[in-house]
């Protein structure tokens, strides 16, 4: 066996901010253009822009002659005169006269309306005045100039969304996977379980697991085709070689150990795997401890799933795939099999047999970190050889699932081909390939729909889909309703519009206080009914995958408004080249705001717009 390579994560460990480096144009360029670029000139042209743009003198005199030459309102020279220390406060007078009489005759006397009275009206109010279609401050937001070919909203900001300090357990977890990880003889990750100083306290489970066993064999009399699916399950697990049978005399009683309780979870919409046993590692054993709560859990590596996907709409071609029965191809240290006990038979007549489980197992609170843990250990051992393809394993997976993409299609085949040979190496097999062209995957005369992370993909159409089906015929109560708005998977907010009705009615349901089962008020319930009718048609709501985003002029516009109830703010991408102009949704967030008494009986409404113009 070989230890695994260093650690990701340090103690000292120092995250760099991003760096902007400045351009230049117009005057600015000129000050310094004819300046050749060397080490000595870098010093010049410095004190050349310093002595120009950093005079207050220059920069008061500007600012002071822009409220003088107004064509328009705005307040950004004031705040500037404020900010070099001039007492601006004690100019209300000037400054109130010279941009009021800038505003539009609507706006004006709204402003007169709002200002009546003895007193003299301060910079200040009119620098809060709220007009009735918003703020009247306003301007445009400089262009900026990324100087490559990377959409810098999707891929660079995104990148940092995820970064914060680690928790000592983290930090703790993060070094037990180092000090501890071995590679078998055929490459595969051997682990150690996580476990908290507190592993001596577990009490007993045996009787517990027993206990759900039979109650499961219950359910089997019932259901020939649940016993069918789940002894073959079982069988499958058997074979594969990830639980083996084992005596009493091979449990050592002087070292905590566990029986994990298992049941069925189905999912008839798989193609693959429409039932899977999942172990409950929850189960409070005789001193209400579980074997989740003396595990690390450990840090979350991978990025989040909304940075992800926006990235993924920001190529051209587009590919995904996923790990195949990911947690079972990472095996378990032999020492630490014993908390991964199960009792099972395959047929009612046998006795209760007990079983270790020999991989990391789903359902372990530690499982998702190790499993996203060795595709980082992966791409940092091969970010030599395979650059291109460590940097997506790194940044493209969201556990199992890897959603990528190029704007070349043979270095997306060249990618692809890099990361089945890398995962190949520690046990892995990529499949379900799925592409948006069929020289990346050829088309097999399927269904062209695949599910990925909670949305449709439209594979030959590159449109993105949803799917939502409310059972209305349940009884409508505050248990039922909750199931049903939860089932509504929208990580982009392509759908906040309607799903925010959802969440409002959840809240009103709150506001009655009845109990989990009790049924809704009729006005309630009608509500409700109102909500499922719209749900209904976000079958029909498609949106393009593919937001086209270099070789073009882009502008990010956003727009963003509050009332009494609800907020949110939706971001659209435009863009204009030779072919024309698209404009495409990109995201949307929306909240509720907290139910209170206090709440002011109007509405008020802030809105807002936004707008960034990229280059690229």
């Amino acid at each position: 066996m070989r230890p695994a390579a260093t650690s990701t994560f340090s103690r000292d460990s120092v995250r760099l901010p991003l760096v902007d480096l400045p351009t230049f144009s117009g005057a600015a360029l000129g000050l310094i253009d004819l300046l050749p670029t060397t080490e000595t000139n870098y010093s010049i042209a410095y004190d050349l822009l310093v002595d120009r743009y950093n005079n207050p003198k220059l920069l008061i005199q500007q600012h002071t002659r822009e409220l003088f030459e107004l064509k328009a309102v705005a307040f950004e020279a004031a705040v500037c005169l404020k900010i070099l220390e001039q007492p601006v406060d004690a100019w209300d007078a000037i400054l109130v006269h010279l941009m009021a009489n800038k505003l539009d005759s609507a706006t004006r006397r709204e402003w007169e309306s709002a200002a009546s009275g003895a007193k003299p009206p301060t910079y200040e109010q009119l620098e809060k005045f709220n007009t009735a279609l918003g703020w009247i401050v306003g301007g445009k937001v400089a262009r900026v100039n990324t100087g490559n070919d990377v959409n810098w909203f999707l891929n660079e900001r995104t990148v940092n969304l995820s970064i914060r300090e680690l928790t000592e357990e983290e930090i703790l977890c993060e070094e037990l996977f180092v000090n501890t990880t071995r590679r078998s003889e055929d490459g595969r990750f051997v682990l150690r379980l996580p476990t908290k100083t507190n592993i001596e306290q577990l009490g007993e489970s045996r009787s517990l697991a027993l206990d759900r066993l039979l109650k499961l064999e219950k359910r089997f009399e019932k259901n020939i085709k649940l016993r069918t699916d789940y002894t073959l399950f079982m069988k499958d697990y058997l074979t594969s070689g990830h639980m083996e049978k084992i005596e009493e005399d091979d449990i050592d009683n002087d070292k905590p150990m566990f029986y994990l309780p298992h049941h069925a979870v189905l999912k008839p919409e798989s193609k693959t795997t429409k039932l899977r046993t999942v172990f409950n590692a929850s189960a409070s054993t005789s001193t209400g401890l579980s074997l989740n709560d003396v595990l690390l859990s450990g840090p979350t590596i991978q990025q989040e799933l909304f940075s992800i996907l926006l990235r993924f709409r920001s190529h051209r071609y587009a590919l995904t795939g996923d790990v195949k029965q990911m947690f079972r191809q990472m095996l378990i240290h032999v020492d630490d099999r014993q908390l991964l006990l199960i009792l099972w038979r395959f047929s009612q007549e046998e006795a209760v047999n007990t079983y270790r489980l020999n991989t990391v197992t789903y359902g372990t609170c530690s499982a998702p970190f190790a499993a996203t843990r060795c595709l980082q250990q992966l791409a940092i051992e091969n970010e030599e050889r395979y650059p291109e393809a460590s940097n997506v394993i790194k940044t493209d997976f969201y556990m199992d699932d890897v959603l990528t993409g190029h704007d070349d299609p043979e270095r997306l085949i060249q990618t692809k081909n890099e990361m089945s040979t890398i995962l190949k190496s520690a046990g892995f097999e990529l499949h379900k390939w799925k592409a948006n062209d069929p020289s990346i995957v050829p088309d097999d005369g399927s269904t062209s729909i695949v599910k990925i992370l909670g949305m449709l993909w439209d594979t030959r159409a590159d449109m993105f889909g949803f799917r939502a089906d409310i059972n209305m015929s349940a009884r409508t109560t505050k248990r039922n309703v909750l199931s049903e708005v939860q089932k509504i998977f929208d990580p982009l907010g392509i759908l906040s519009p309607i799903v925010l009705h959802g969440k409002l009615t959840m809240q009103d349901i709150w506001s009655v206080k009845l109990e989990w089962d009790q049924e809704l008020p009729e006005q309630i319930k009608n509500q409700w009914k109102w909500f499922c009718k719209q749900v209904e048609e976000i079958n029909r709501i498609s949106i393009p995958r593919y937001v086209h985003s270099k070789g073009c002029l882009v502008e990010l516009h956003g727009f963003a408004d509050a009332a009494k109830r609800a907020y949110g703010a939706v971001i659209y991408v435009r863009t204009a080249n030779e072919e024309g102009i698209n404009v495409r949704l990109l995201c949307s967030k929306s909240r509720i705001a907290p139910s209170s008494k206090k709440t002011n009986t109007e509405d008020t409404t802030i809105p807002w717009s936004y707008e960034r113009q990229l280059c690229w």
